[in-house]
């Protein structure tokens, strides 16, 4: 499926950009069996100050209402965060969506590899591709190394410290490298598959250029999208990437080039929320405004998934990493 990011008039009159999203995850209905909670303890990574608890909770607190969550409460003791809330037909995705680090990051596409086939590895593109720790921008044509692997080859790369979908797991997850990240395909009723997998180069941006989001209905199309709002700063920045991006669109427009083939960002500027690309679009311009649509391709964001990402979005990334150490139902014992 071809992806775009492309200029529109709004109705104000500012042009907004059009990002096409790969499918994300769901949150089942609320099924609130009477009485019944979910109390969850999640470990904050690291050691955090109290400031960074005290954030962490008030952006807990954030995402929980914005999804429309009523009757939760979030408190820390040392570095463990509790959550309480009513228990739902999704208590373990619930937490881990609202427990997301959130961290958003713009990278440019340098190709698309096979996915993982699970096999034993038997590719490593480069001698000192693995590394104890995160590999910043990795050896020199590393990037050009894994994409020149033949198909059958990307099947059994593996980047350094893979995890099991054969990705940069998140601790090597660094703004500065060169990275291997999943899309993950929709397979319905709530699975989820790894499919290809992208190849990005270091981050150029982050959220931080984004000033708010929220989730809305296209009165013409009847699909969900994310509206976004960007920051001066931010939407000057975006522009700055746009102008080199576009000139490589230009260069082919019915097929614009990668990174590797159009240097040094090819025409695609992936979309990574925790070390899952979200969307790879071509930009076909060369300038936009400080206004943004994120619109759900094939198929569509669902309420629920624009809602999520749009929550993330809207609050900014915790600012430590969760993990979460324990959950349980609690029925209250009747008197």
């Amino acid at each position: 499926m071809q992806k775009t990011w492309s200029t529109a008039m709004t109705a104000l009159g500012v042009a907004a950009f059009m990002l096409v999203t790969l499918p994300g995850t769901t949150v089942a209905a609320w099924a609130t069996p009477r009485g019944q909670r979910v109390e969850a303890s999640l470990r904050a990574e690291g050691h955090p100050s109290r400031g960074a608890l005290e954030k962490t909770e008030t952006v807990l607190e954030h995402r929980l209402a914005a999804l429309g969550v009523k009757g939760a409460t979030v408190g820390f003791r040392g570095d463990i965060i509790a959550v309480s809330l009513p228990s739902a037909a999704d208590d373990v995705h619930l937490i881990s969506v609202v427990s997301q680090m959130g961290l958003l990051l713009f990278r440019p596409v340098e190709c698309e590899i096979e996915p993982y086939a699970s096999a034993k590895p038997v590719v490593r593109p480069m001698a000192g591709a693995t590394t104890s720790g995160p590999a910043r921008s990795g050896p020199p044509g590393l990037a050009r190394s894994i994409c020149g692997l033949s198909p059958a080859a990307q099947g059994h790369f593996l980047p350094a410290h893979a995890d099991r979908d054969g990705a940069t797991p998140a601790l090597y997850d660094d703004a500065d490298s060169t990275v291997v990240l999943p899309y993950y395909a929709d397979l319905g009723g709530g699975k989820y598959r790894p499919d290809q997998r992208y190849v990005l180069g270091p981050a150029q941006m982050s959220g931080t250029i984004v000033a708010s989001a929220a989730a809305n209905l296209d009165q013409q199309t009847g699909q969900w999208e994310i509206d976004l709002a960007l920051t001066a700063k931010g939407s000057n920045q975006f522009n700055e990437y746009a102008a080199v991006y576009y000139a490589c669109y230009e260069r082919d427009p019915t097929s614009p080039p990668d990174a590797i083939d159009c240097p040094p960002y090819g025409d695609r500027q992936a979309l990574e929320v925790d070390g899952v690309v979200e969307a790879a679009p071509v930009i076909e311009a060369a300038a936009f405004g400080p206004a943004a649509t994120i619109a759900g391709g094939t198929p569509p964001f669902t309420a629920q998934q624009a809602r999520e990402l749009a929550d993330l979005l809207s609050y900014g990334p915790l600012p430590e990493r969760l993990v979460l150490e324990e959950i349980s139902t609690v029925t209250p014992v009747a008197k």
